[in-house]
């Protein structure tokens, strides 16, 4: 049980070393999910539960474990791919009332596990939006040269929806050489830089 444990211990580590090394890392979505758990009153160890589904969150779509069949699924937590407005608040209103339904049916059952569990992923699919999206480029510095406050959140809450036009999300590809930057609402017209 011993060496079993070294030999866990030492996969996880050297994991974690190639994520940081080849830019996939999750320091700031545990650095992010802490500060804002904490303000929020979460004791020490919901936040280092919440922190382990999020990063979870990443592990599982790129895992070698995970069957194909299932990784367009776990991608889209990513907001990933998504070209155009429409596709943007599509899959947010579907993502919301994914929340919504896992949180009542884990507070329904009193399963506070599974209620940080979907804490995590959540606020794992909200931080790669604002990361894997144009939105900042939308909502450029205010006039006092401070960024605006704007969210998502707060866009689908007023009615009538504001227009977001333009609003997409990228992916990066697999390797960390080339990038593609998508230079319209088409998928496969993007420029190489």
């Amino acid at each position: 049980m011993k060496a079993l444990t070294r030999t866990a211990s030492i996969l996880l580590a050297g994991f974690l070393l190639l994520a940081q090394i080849t830019g996939f890392g999750t320091g700031s979505h545990f650095d992010v999910a802490r500060t804002v758990l904490k303000e929020h009153g979460f004791s020490e160890d919901a936040i280092k539960m919440i922190q382990v589904s999020n990063w979870l969150t990443d592990y599982y779509a790129t895992s070698p474990t995970r069957s194909d069949e299932h990784r367009a699924d776990l991608e889209k937590l990513h907001f990933d791919n998504l070209y155009s407005e429409e596709q943007v608040l599509d899959y947010w209103s579907l993502l919301l009332r994914n929340l919504r339904n896992s949180t009542e049916s884990a507070a329904k059952k009193d399963d506070v596990f599974r209620m940080l569990l979907v804490i995590g992923i959540g606020l794992h699919a909200v931080q790669d939006f604002y990361a894997h999206s144009n939105w900042a480029e939308l909502h450029p510095r205010g006039k006092d040269g401070y960024y605006r406050s704007d969210t998502i959140i707060k866009a689908l809450a007023t009615t009538p929806v504001p227009s977001l036009k333009g609003l997409k999300t990228g992916k990066y590809p697999d390797d960390r050489v080339t990038c593609l930057l998508y230079t319209s609402d088409a998928a496969d017209e993007f420029r190489t830089v």
